[in-house]
C-alpha cells in the first residue's frame, strides 16, 4: 500500500522529465498485490484540489506488466477554465468557457483502450453545450461515436474565445452527431437553428 500527499504537482518534473503544471493540492493512495507472478494494482484513487481545478481519478489494473485488465473513472471540474488553461499552457486561444465539468471511464489494455463514456458539459455566460459519446479505441483514436448539443447567445461569446471578431448573430442551438471509423470521420448529423431577430 502506497500513499503520498504534495502541495503541488510541479514538486514530480525532475522526477519525470517533463515540466509538470503548477497544481495544488494532490493525495494519491494506492494497492497492490502481487500474486503467481503477476502483479495487480487493485485500487488506485488520486484527488487534485487546487483553487482552479478539482479532480477525482479512480481505478484498478488486473496485470501491470501486461498493461492488462485497465479500468479507470475520473470526474474533473472547473469554474476557472481559463485560468487553468493558461495553468496547463497548452492552448493557443484567448480564453475557454470557465465551467468546464467532465466525467469518462476507460477500460481495456494497452493494445485497446476504450472510452466506454465521456461527458463533457461547457457553460459561459450566454453558453451551454454538451458532449457524450464514446470510443472504440482511445489508443489510435478509431471507433468514435459523439453527439454535441447546446445553445448559445450568440456568436460574441465565441469572439471572446479566439479574440477575433465575429458578427454578433444570435441565438443559435446546435446539435450534432460525429462518427469516427477506419475510413475516416463522418459528420452524420447537424442541426443548426438562428433565430436572430435580423435573420
Amino acid at each position: 500500500a502506497l500513499s503520498l500527499s504534495a502541495a503541488d504537482l510541479a514538486t514530480f518534473t525532475p522526477l519525470v522529465g517533463i515540466t509538470l503544471p503548477q497544481l495544488a493540492g494532490l493525495e494519491v493512495a494506492l494497492s497492490a498485490q502481487a500474486i503467481d507472478g503477476h502483479t495487480r494494482l487493485d485500487k488506485l484513487d488520486l484527488t487534485l484540489d487546487d483553487p482552479d481545478v478539482k479532480a477525482h481519478i479512480t481505478g484498478s489494473v488486473n496485470d501491470i506488466a501486461e498493461g492488462d485488465g485497465i479500468r479507470l473513472d475520473a470526474d474533473i471540474t472547473t469554474n476557472q477554465g481559463t485560468a487553468l488553461g493558461k495553468k496547463l499552457g497548452t492552448l493557443n486561444i484567448e480564453s475557454i468557457p470557465d465551467s468546464i465539468t467532465m466525467n469518462v471511464s476507460v477500460a481495456g489494455n494497452l493494445e485497446k483502450l476504450s472510452i466506454t463514456t465521456i461527458d463533457i458539459s461547457l457553460q459561459d455566460d450566454g453558453l451551454d453545450m454538451n458532449l457524450s459519446g464514446t470510443m472504440e479505441n482511445l489508443l489510435n483514436l478509431k471507433g468514435a461515436d459523439a453527439v454535441l448539443t447546446g445553445n448559445m447567445r450568440n456568436l460574441d461569446i465565441i469572439s471572446g474565445y479566439i479574440g477575433k471578431e465575429l458578427p454578433p448573430l444570435g441565438p443559435f442551438d446546435l446539435s450534432a452527431k460525429v462518427t469516427s471509423t477506419e475510413n475516416g470521420t463522418q459528420l452524420e448529423s447537424l442541426l443548426l437553428s438562428l433565430n436572430d431577430p435580423t435573420l
